[in-house]
């Protein structure tokens, strides 16, 4: 099945939808740090990247961690071991990836923005929208036949929850105003969990 057909037609268009937030939210990010490049540890605009990036780091984490956790073993027991693991290993390298961004950016708040921090934000960038972008071609077509009210199950689990179109009040995590921690995932790693 197209890639097209399996979005347009399945509660995984919502996991589509935030990987497009973070493809944009990664190249502001990236454009952010271009635009701050050569500036010193004082720039006005490097305590925006560094509490942006750590935004961004929370949603990543928690996010390829419900994926670990939820969406590759369904796929691992309906369709392809080698896919989900493969993606799985993926979610590893680019958590390395995070943290030498992050890393750098921490560097960067003492000694100022230079093309090593910038390298280390658009190499992310680069790397995660290929895996998001082999997620949407590869992996999700294989869930095709995965029925419609599991995969709502799976894609809840993925996103968290949420209020219903019924709700009248915001109560739960969404109308706090403190991040909740997340629930799944490697907590042993700075920085996550």
């Amino acid at each position: 099945m197209k890639r097209k057909n399996v979005i347009s037609s399945s509660p995984l268009v919502e996991i589509t939808l935030l990987h497009r937030a973070m493809r944009l939210e990664l190249e502001s990010l990236c454009e952010l740090a271009r635009g701050l490049e050569g500036a010193g540890a004082g720039a006005p605009a490097l305590p925006e990247l560094r509490a942006r990036f750590r935004n961004f780091d929370l949603v990543f984490a928690s996010h390829s961690a419900a994926e670990d956790d939820v969406v590759f073993p369904r796929l691992a027991s309906a369709a392809n071991r080698d896919v989900a693991a493969a993606a799985a290993a993926e979610h590893v390298d680019e958590a390395q990836l995070v943290d030498g961004a992050a890393a750098a950016l921490d560097r960067a708040a003492r000694e100022g923005v230079d093309a090593e921090t910038v390298s280390a934000v658009q190499s992310l960038k680069e790397k995660l929208t290929e895996h998001m972008a082999r997620e949407e071609e590869e992996i999700f077509p294989l869930l095709a036949d995965v029925p419609d009210g599991e995969l709502r199950r799976m894609v809840g689990l993925v996103l968290g929850p949420r209020p219903g179109p019924k709700s009248k009040s915001r109560t739960g995590p969404a109308a706090s105003s403190e991040i909740p921690k997340p629930s799944c995932g490697d907590e042993s790693r700075p920085g996550r969990g």
